[in-house]
């Protein structure tokens, strides 16, 4: 039976799965019970950055009682490419910091906004 602490999972690892029907925090409890069965990392890609954050508070703290289930952050620069400044320290930080632990990443969720993934990394 399929229901929000039982969400339906992709078949294969090469599969996309789609769920529109949960609102609010719903979406994060379903996220979270689908990285606790899968047997690797989930990717979850949002559009913007307010999504982003959003998404990591509610999944932190439906993961805080598995302590076996990471949830890293990769956020976005916040600049663009011709500007004359640098990102924040704290947004280098988060980055090196999810970039450091993924390689490692058994299980757990890297949430990324859509403008993080479309940058090249080594």
């Amino acid at each position: 039976m399929i229901t929000a602490l039982n969400p339906p999972l992709p078949a294969t690892t090469d599969t996309d799965c789609y769920w529109t029907d949960a609102h609010g925090a719903a979406r994060s409890l379903a996220i979270y019970a689908a990285a606790s069965q899968a047997d690797g990392p989930l990717l979850l890609v949002l559009p913007d950055n307010e999504s982003v954050e959003q998404a990591l508070r509610e999944l932190r703290y439906f993961c805080a009682t598995d302590g076996d289930l990471p949830v890293l952050g990769l956020p976005d620069w916040e600049t663009l490419p011709y500007d004359n400044f640098s990102p924040h320290q704290d947004i280098i930080s988060d980055r090196l910091q999810a970039l450091y632990h993924l390689p490692d990443l058994q299980r757990g969720i890297l949430v990324v906004a859509m403008n993080s993934l479309m940058h090249r990394l080594a």
